[in-house]
């Protein structure tokens, strides 16, 4: 194989990794205890849906110790690629081990357009 064969390849290998699904999606939320913004650490469950409401729950992922600040925090999301299909998804969020937060949010095409 030739240098200009070599080289046409590999500019034909790279668009189709830049396409793949990202596997960790940023996701930044607030959260409010008795209409107050929290400060602390906080238990948090975060769980991928194909519904807005019951449905079925594609992928969960727990995290034990989410650091928030006047109510913000910030977590990196590393669900698995299978959950994108195309379809509609939902993300569902609870604390410290209690009922999920309502509404569920709709997860759009940005996080990996």
């Amino acid at each position: 194989m030739n240098l200009k064969s070599l080289l046409l390849l590999s500019f034909l290998l790279v668009p189709s990794l830049a396409l793949a699904v990202p596997t960790q999606i940023p996701y930044t939320g607030q959260l409010t205890e008795s209409g107050s913004p929290v400060n602390g650490s906080r238990a948090m469950t975060f769980v991928i849906y194909d519904a807005a409401t019951a449905g079925t729950a594609l992928y969960t992922q727990a995290e034990p110790a989410v650091v928030v600040s006047n109510g913000i925090y910030h977590v990196t999301l590393n669900f698995d690629t299978s959950v994108w299909t195309g379809e509609d998804r939902w993300l569902g969020i609870s604390v410290n081990g209690g009922a999920e937060l309502t509404p569920r949010t709709k997860i759009g095409s940005v996080p990996y357009a």
